[in-house]
């Protein structure tokens, strides 16, 4: 089994029911779930002081974003 370790702020892909892939930005991570928001609600979020709005995904489907 693969090991991933990511921060509060990685880029990371994703892919979507349709199957498309999808770069969010890594918010929390809680047992085998990661927390992912959009760049823009992560950067908000911290200018804002508020947490941002999350969608948690298993965190084996999640990959670091290269580029």
């Amino acid at each position: 089994m693969e090991i991933k370790l990511f921060k509060k702020g990685d880029l990371v892909e994703v892919t979507d029911v349709n199957g498309q892939q999808l770069v969010r930005k890594a918010v929390e991570i809680s047992g085998d779930t990661i927390y992912i928001c959009t760049p823009e609600e992560f950067d908000l979020s911290l200018k804002k002081g508020k947490e941002p709005i999350c969608v948690g995904f298993k965190i084996e489907f999640v990959k670091p974003c290269h580029g």
